[in-house]
């Protein structure tokens, strides 16, 4: 019997004991677990490079300011909220995990709190990288 090929020419896997007309639209890669191997592995280059980005604004900052970048905008000039917005919300993950980690070195976090804020920078770096990697991929073509 002959396998069915879908338009883009990528057969279609079939599982055990179920006629290939049954298996509608499930790519064989997807069967072998190399689809998921390839998510995780996109998952976690967005997450590093979303941290890389945060960590190089947040440093680059600190050295051409000569100060330490934070989350309070109450000392910006009205003229310079915009850009302090746009530099928190790339800097933001590196900001929290710094801000946690010196809580939890003096002890004045518990550990949902720890493993909340944690999740929350990663989500926010996924999110970051995710943003970044696509517009270089709009800008390259």
């Amino acid at each position: 019997m002959r396998r069915p090929v879908r338009p883009s020419g990528m057969p279609f896997a079939t599982v055990k004991g179920k006629s290939a007309r049954n298996q509608d639209c499930v790519p064989e890669r997807v069967t072998t677990g190399v689809a998921m191997v390839e998510f995780w592995v996109g998952v976690l280059f967005c997450t590093g490079v979303g941290y890389v980005i945060a960590g190089i604004g947040a440093s680059g900052y600190s050295l051409f300011a000569e100060q330490s970048l934070s989350f309070d905008a109450a000392e910006t000039s009205s003229p310079g909220i915009l850009p302090h917005v746009l530099l928190i919300l790339l800097t933001g993950p590196m900001l929290m995990v710094r801000q946690i980690v010196a809580a939890a070195a003096n002890g004045d976090v518990n550990p949902v709190r720890l493993l909340t804020s944690t999740l929350v920078a990663t989500t926010w770096s996924f999110c970051t990288g995710l943003a970044i990697l696509n517009l270089g991929v709009a800008l390259t073509g």
